[in-house]
C-alpha cells in the first residue's frame, strides 16, 4: 500500500506533538525526522529541543568545525545560543582541544564560563561527536546544562543523536557527490569531441552522444534501445561485429576489440565512414556493457591519401626530372635522392640515402657551401650557388645548386630541398672564353706597346713620317714631316684630317705638282709597298719617298 506525501506529512506533525519523556523516544523520533525530512538540518531544532527538555538543560547546539577549526552551527536550541559568540568561542577552544575526542567519535565535559549567571550555578557542556568519517567528523552535539543532569545516560544519548545525524549528512554528501560525478560525466560525454556510444548487454543502445549525432546523423531520440548492430553496422559487416561483441560481452575475451580498430560505420542515410573504435570495458551491475569511442577517420584518411598521393608525385616527377633532387632532415641526413643525382655525384642510392649532404661535393667547396648556407639562412633566403661535385675518374664536374627549407604545418623547417643542376658545358665555355679574352687582351697590350714603340719612333724620326688609317684619315704625323714641308699647324692638330688635305698642301713644294699629286694618289690607292719615289724640289734638290 502506498503512502501520498500528503499522508507522510500529516503523520510527521502527530508525531511532533506526540510527549516524548525518554530517551528512547527521542532517538525514535530523530531517526524519523531525519529519514524522511529532506533536510537533515531542518529537523535538528526540534530534535535538539527534545534533548534539552528530557534532561532539563540549558541550550544544545550541533555543530561541526572547518579545517582551521572555525565552529560551524548546524542548528541550536534556543535559536539564541546558536547566535551568542562568547558562547561558540568557548565551544569551539573545547572541542579543539579535545581533538583527539572527537577523532574517535567519544564524549567529554568541561565547565562553562560563557554562560553563568548569577544564582544560577556554574554551567557545563558535554561535547558529544560522530564517528569520523575520512578522518572528519561531521556531526558534533554540545548539550549545556547543570553537571548533575549530564548523566552517562545523556552522555550516550547525545552521541547516539550525533551519530544519527552524520549519517543522515554522510548520505546527503554521498547522493550530492554521486549527483555531481554523473552530471560531470553527463557533461564531458556530450562535451566530448569524439562520438560516444554504449550498449546494455542485450547489445541496445543505451548512450548516444552529441558527436555520435553529427558523425552519423542518427538523433539519439531515434536510436536508444534500438540495436547497435541494426544501427550503426553496414549489413556485411553485421555477422562478424556481432559475434565479436556478443564473445566479448559473454566471456570477457576482448579478441579483437582490443586497443584501436577501424572499421566503417552505417549513417543515417546510407553512407559509410571509416572510424576509429577504441572499445572499453564498462561493468554495471555485475554486466558487461560496450562501450566505444568513435573517431571520424574519412577526412584523416582523405589527407593521408592527398599525401600519399603528393608524395607518390613528387618521386615520380623527381625521377623524371633532368637535374639531381636530394631531400635531407634537419640535420642534413639526406633522406631522399632520385637517379640523376646519383649519376652526377657516382654514389648509389644505397650509399646517398642516410649519408651527409656533403658526401656528393668536392670536399674544397663544402666549407663555402655551408657558409653561404648559414648566410642564407639569416637573410630567411633560398641558396643559390655554382659549385664542384666530388671528383671523379671523369672530367671536373660543376653544378648550379638550390636549396630550401621545407616548412611544417607550424611553419618551422623540417627538413631541406635541393636541386642540382649539371653546368659543366656553362663552365667550360665560360673558361674558353675567358682564355680568349686573356689572349685578346694580351694581344692589345702587345699591341699597344707595338703602338707605342712606332710612335715614339715616329717622333723621334729625322725623315718625315705620315701614318693613315685605311679610311685616309691620319693617325701619325711627326715634327719633321711638318717642318719639311713648312707646316706651321702642330703635328697633334692634324691627327684625324684626311691625309689627301695635305698632299695639296704640300704639292706647292715640288717642281711637278702635278705629277706628285697623281704618284702620291696611286701609291695610296695601290695600298703595296712602293719605294724611292723620286721628286724635284726647286732648286735642285730630290725628295725620296716611301710608302708602306
Amino acid at each position: 500500500m502506498t503512502r501520498s506525501r500528503t499522508d507522510s506529512a500529516a503523520d510527521l506533525t502527530k508525531v511532533s506533538s506526540r510527549p516524548i519523556n525518554s530517551p528512547v523516544e527521542l532517538l525514535d523520533f530523530a531517526v524519523g525526522q531525519v529519514l524522511r525530512e529532506h533536510g537533515t538540518v531542518d529537523a535538528l531544532p526540534k530534535i535538539l529541543a527534545r534533548l534539552t527538555a528530557i534532561f532539563d538543560c540549558r541550550a544544545a547546539i550541533a555543530f561541526q568545525q572547518d579545517a582551521d577549526q572555525k565552529l560551524i552551527v548546524l542548528a541550536a536550541h534556543p535559536r539564541r545560543a546558536g547566535s551568542d559568540r562568547a558562547l561558540r568561542a568557548e565551544i569551539s577552544g573545547l572541542s579543539a582541544a579535545r581533538g583527539d575526542v572527537g577523532a574517535e567519535g567519544a564524549v567529554s565535559q568541561a565547565p562553562l564560563t560563557a554562560v553563568d549567571r548569577p544564582g544560577s550555578g556554574r554551567m557545563t557542556v558535554l561535547l558529544a561527536f560522530s564517528p569520523p568519517d575520512a578522518g572528519h567528523c561531521l556531526c558534533a552535539v554540545a548539550l549545556i546544562g547543570a553537571a548533575a543532569q549530564l548523566t552517562a545516560e545523556a552522555q550516550v544519548t547525545t552521541r547516539t543523536l550525533a551519530t544519527i545525524v552524520a549519517a543522515q549528512i554522510r548520505h546527503a554528501n554521498d547522493t550530492a557527490a554521486l549527483a555531481e560525478r554523473q552530471a560531470r560525466t553527463e557533461a564531458l560525454v556530450e562535451g566530448a569531441p569524439d562520438a560516444i556510444v554504449a550498449a546494455s548487454a542485450d547489445l541496445r543502445l543505451v548512450a548516444f552522444n552529441k558527436a555520435a549525432e553529427e558523425l552519423t546523423g542518427w538523433r539519439r531520440a531515434e536510436v536508444l534501445g534500438k540495436g547497435l548492430a541494426d544501427v550503426l553496422v553496414p549489413e556485411r559487416e553485421r555477422p562478424t561485429v556481432m559475434a565479436g561483441t556478443r564473445s566479448y560481452l559473454e566471456s570477457g575475451d576482448r579478441g579483437a576489440y582490443t586497443g584501436r580498430m577501424r572499421l566503417p560505420v552505417l549513417r543515417a542515410d546510407g553512407t559509410e565512414r571509416m572510424v576509429e573504435l577504441t572499445p572499453v570495458p564498462m561493468t554495471i551491475e555485475s554486466q558487461v556493457h560496450f562501450c566505444g569511442f568513435l573517431r571520424d577517420l574519412s577526412d584523416l584518411e582523405l589527407a593521408h591519401a592527398t599525401a600519399r598521393e603528393s608524395e607518390m608525385r613528387f618521386r615520380l616527377l623527381s625521377q623524371l626530372a633532368p637535374v639531381g633532387i636530394m631531400q635531407t632532415d634537419l640535420n642534413g641526413i639526406c633522406t631522399f635522392a632520385n637517379v640523376r643525382l646519383c649519376e652526377l655525384t657516382g654514389l648509389s642510392l644505397t650509399q646517398s640515402v642516410g649519408a651527409s649532404w656533403s658526401a656528393g661535393f668536392h670536399p674544397d667547396d663544402v666549407s663555402r657551401l655551408e657558409q653561404e648556407w648559414h648566410q642564407a639562412v639569416g637573410r630567411n633566403d633560398e641558396l643559390r650557388t655554382d659549385c664542384r661535385l666530388r671528383p671523379t675518374d671523369t672530367d671536373e664536374v660543376w653544378v648550379h645548386t638550390v636549396a630550401v627549407p621545407i616548412p611544417a604545418a607550424d611553419g618551422r623547417p623540417c627538413g631541406y630541398l635541393s636541386a642540382v643542376t649539371n653546368i659543366s658545358a656553362r663552365k667550360r665555355a665560360e673558361a674558353e672564353q675567358q682564355r680568349l679574352l686573356n689572349a685578346e687582351q694580351e694581344a692589345r697590350r702587345g699591341l699597344a706597346d707595338q703602338t707605342a714603340r712606332l710612335n715614339s719612333l715616329i717622333a723621334a724620326a729625322i725623315p718625315g713620317a705620315l701614318v693613315s688609317d685605311e679610311n685616309g684619315r691620319i693617325t701619325q704625323i711627326n715634327r719633321s714631316f711638318c717642318d719639311l714641308f713648312g707646316i706651321k699647324d702642330a703635328a697633334d692638330e692634324l691627327i684625324g684630317t684626311p691625309a689627301t688635305e695635305i698632299v695639296l698642301r704640300i704639292k706647292g713644294v715640288f717642281t711637278d705638282p702635278g705629277d706628285f699629286v697623281r704618284r702620291t694618289g696611286a701609291a695610296f690607292a695601290a695600298r703595296q709597298l712602293v719605294q724611292h719615289t723620286v721628286s724635284s724640289v726647286p732648286g735642285g734638290r730630290r725628295g725620296d719617298g716611301h710608302f708602306w
